[in-house]
């Protein structure tokens, strides 16, 4: 009886998920922030004044769904061109980024 629980045990071991190392990375220090940041404004600064919703997603890497959620909920603010038209200014995106304060 024990040789089959042995066998048992044996066979739940092998299939069991393999136990995987945590990755080694450090988060950026500050000065790499800033250069992450710098980065980013650069990019920016070569973008149009104003966006489409789909450009605004594809520099944050969302969906368009998602970046018409947050103009409804206020969170990056638009100017009124139209009931259908939406037009994000270069510096809301930096703003929702946290590039910027206001």
């Amino acid at each position: 009886m024990s040789s089959i629980l042995d066998s048992l045990d044996e066979y739940l071991a092998r299939r069991a998920p393999k136990k995987r190392a945590p990755f080694d990375v450090s988060p950026p220090t500050g000065e790499d922030m800033d250069k992450i940041n710098e980065s980013i404004v650069t990019e920016l600064s070569s973008l149009p004044l104003l966006l489409t919703v789909a450009e605004v997603a594809e520099v944050l890497r969302v969906a368009p769904q998602t970046v018409r959620r947050l103009i409804r909920d206020g969170k990056i603010k638009t100017p009124e061109l139209g009931q259908q038209i939406v037009r994000i200014p270069r510096g809301e995106v930096a703003r929702a980024l946290g590039l910027t304060s206001e």
